[in-house]
């Protein structure tokens, strides 16, 4: 009887850490977050959802030069570094939301990848350089 009274709160300790919010996201309640307990397809769409909130707030990324602009690294490498760079503008960014949905974004994209890793799917160890950006016609853009 002694280790089923254990086990009760380590199985609701267990089951409680496969659920989480994305801070910063808006969502509430428990929502896959690419844990060990979430399905691939959970995964690519909690990814998908915050993938299309980052391109909301970045929106037309409107700029008078290229001092209006930035890059960001999404995703990341098997062996290390970013998969890609968003290019964005800081005229009217909400910088607190962006760093946010930013941070969490690039956190399922790792979870993901230690996923993929563990089920021995492997990728090039290319090396993604941040291109940097240009204001070209009022917009930001990847530079190159």
């Amino acid at each position: 009887m002694r280790s089923g009274a254990l086990a009760s709160p380590i199985l609701l300790i267990l089951a409680l850490a496969g659920c989480s919010t994305a801070a910063g996201s808006g969502q509430t309640g428990a929502t896959s977050d690419c844990s060990i307990t979430a399905t691939a397809a959970q995964c690519a769409e909690r990814i998908q959802a915050l993938d299309a909130e980052l391109r909301r707030l970045i929106g037309a990324a409107a700029c008078d030069s290229g001092a209006d602009c930035g890059t960001v690294p999404l995703g990341v490498k098997p062996c290390g570094g970013p998969a890609r760079y968003v290019a964005y503008s800081r005229r009217d960014l909400n910088a607190p939301t962006f760093r946010a949905v930013v941070t969490d974004l690039n956190r399922l994209y790792r979870r993901r990848a230690d996923a993929e890793a563990r089920a021995g799917m492997v990728s090039d160890c290319s090396v993604v350089t941040d291109p940097g950006t240009a204001c070209r016609a009022g917009r930001c853009v990847l530079g190159q």
